[in-house]
């Protein structure tokens, strides 16, 4: 029991300093882009390229069955 009472008060203590020096959330518009785009200016999945443009819903191997039919 003294350890978990040592170990949640020492990590309340760091997680507060690190909230107070640099936070832990980033900005509202930093989030609705996407923090990928924001720190490395580029996308993580470029989703649309997946189904060809389309907002489908199709997964990838729906679409690359469905255009080896066509």
């Amino acid at each position: 029991m003294v350890v978990l009472v040592f170990a949640f008060t020492v990590s309340g203590a760091l997680a507060l300093g690190v909230d107070r020096l640099m936070g832990f959330r980033i900005d509202p518009e930093h989030e609705v882009s996407g923090i990928d785009l924001v720190v490395h200016a580029e996308t993580a999945y470029d989703l649309n390229a997946l189904v060809g443009g389309r907002s489908t819903g199709h997964s990838l191997l729906g679409h690359l069955t469905t255009r080896e039919h066509s």
